[in-house]
Formats: C-alpha cells, structure tokens, sequence
C-alpha cells in the first residue's frame, strides 16, 4: 500500500514507533518481539510499552525480530512491520502520569 494513497503523508492519518520494550527499552537487538512467516503473511509476537500516541494512531511502525542470529552479531535481523492500529494484535491502553514518583 502506497503510504501517500491513505492519508499519511498529508496528516489526515497519524502513527505511532513500537520499538521499547519492558526488558530491552529501545535496544533493538536485544528485543523480544518476533516475527515469522506464515504463508504470505508475518505472525508478530511480543510487548511494546511507551508507545507515545498509541491509543490514538492509525497505524503503528512495530519492530520484531525476524533473523535472531543476525541480530545477535548486530548483523542486521530487525525488521519494522507497518501495522493498522485496528488489526487484532494491537491493542494499546492509555496510562496517565499522576504526579511525581512517591506522591
């Protein structure tokens, strides 16, 4: 899908990065996520968290591990998944901040 033919390029339509993860912050290699192919399509697994603007995106630019020996050389492996914030594995919950840690 050409990214200016669904109204990115011209703002009508808005994303969010889906690269933090709890245990890796925004390390990509040493991120959990994975990503493997099933027939003509990628199944994603994983968490994402800090995702600014998540709740309210369109799509989301979620990255996944799709070569785990290249990662680990730091030779390549990660790959970002464009993905419509409406498909069934997204699913983004709102957190507000409260204040100053301990208050």
């Amino acid at each position: 899908m050409p990214v200016t033919d669904d109204g990115i390029a011209s703002g009508n339509k808005t994303l969010c990065f889906g690269l933090r993860e709890p245990d890796a912050g925004s390390d990509a290699f040493a991120m959990k996520t994975r990503a493997v192919r099933d027939g003509d399509e990628w199944v994603l697994t994983g968490t994402k968290q800090w995702i600014t603007n998540s709740p309210y995106a369109d799509y989301a630019m979620v990255f996944a591990l799709t070569d785990a020996e290249a990662a680990a050389r730091h030779k390549g492996g990660v790959t970002d998944f464009f993905v419509g914030t409406r498909a069934r594995i997204f699913r983004a919950a709102c957190h507000q901040h409260q204040g100053p840690p301990g208050r």
